[in-house]
């Protein structure tokens, strides 16, 4: 006698977009996190990550109440609470994204793509990324589609695959040209325009970091200038390398990373977003159905 399949069962949310606007409107929601991201995170953690294995394509993840607004969901508050988080995320509403420095100069590619901020490292913070990560497994499951605009570090990084310049320059195309420049100077020149630099360089937070023990009071000289680029590129490029380790915490906890090897960079990201005119193939949904 075979036992019939466990079933996915969708538990009960409730989320107060009022409150949520409000705060958005103080500028309060990622301090007092009050985001519709932060209510269904912290509702969605007492809910068993494993039982997101079960879930099958199309199935609804939770079923929102939106207090004050008198909705019943049957599929439409449930896909509105997913874009409202996701346009949290991709917003000040929380602390964990900022955007680009493309975006913040208003130079090069990407200029509407946000990435992991290197400060969002607290206990919380980490774990809030962890669901993220579980919300990217969920839409592969489901073909749940989420507006989430990140370069393509993020998404290498996920998939264990290597960077290199041009992704540090999708996201800061600016800090590509200064380094590139140092490199070309002759010497005369660059005593000229760097002679006062460090070895340090500065996050996409702003935060400075040394780029070798005691950077602050070393200083490059024409010699270490090809060192201080080196070093440079790498540290911006593994900036969130704690951040994007949770994300893909939870996304190995919803599906199994082993098929993760299936992907390129840009069809993950397109299996995420969900883009109305593109297709998977067969053998990649199947996989993850496994």
């Amino acid at each position: 006698m075979h036992s019939s399949p466990t079933l996915y069962t969708a538990p009960r949310i409730s989320v107060n977009r009022i409150r949520a606007s409000r705060q958005r409107e103080e500028g309060t929601s990622a301090t007092l996190q009050g985001s519709v991201f932060h209510q269904i995170a912290a509702q969605m953690r007492a809910h068993p990550v494993s039982s997101y294995r079960l879930l099958s394509a199309d199935q609804q993840v939770w079923n929102v109440q939106f207090a004050g607004e008198g909705s019943i969901d049957v599929g439409g508050p449930f896909r509105e609470s997913v874009s409202n988080l996701c346009a949290d995320l991709m917003s000040t509403n929380t602390d964990l994204f900022l955007l680009c420095p493309n975006g913040s100069s208003s130079v090069g590619l990407n200029r509407s793509s946000f990435v992991p901020s290197p400060s969002a490292a607290s206990t919380a913070q980490l774990a809030q990324l962890e669901f993220v990560g579980q919300l990217m497994g969920i839409a592969l499951r489901t073909r749940l589609p989420l507006a989430l605009d990140l370069p393509s570090t993020v998404w290498k990084s996920l998939l264990g695959q290597p960077l290199d310049a041009g992704d540090l320059e999708s996201f800061d195309k600016l800090c590509v040209q200064a380094l590139s420049e140092i490199g070309r100077l002759d010497a005369r020149s660059f005593a000229a325009m760097f002679a006062e630099q460090r070895f340090v360089t500065q996050l996409s937070d702003g935060t400075e970091v040394e780029l070798v023990p005691g950077g602050r009071e070393r200083l490059v000289d024409y010699e270490s200038r090809n060192e201080c680029v080196r070093l440079s590129v790498q540290a911006r490029l593994k900036e969130s390398d704690k951040q994007i380790a949770a994300i893909a915490k939870g996304l190995a906890a919803v599906v199994d990373t082993k098929h993760l090897a299936l992907f390129t960079w840009s069809d993950l990201q397109l299996m995420v977003r969900r883009k109305p005119d593109w297709q998977p193939a067969a053998a990649l949904v199947e996989a993850w159905h496994r």
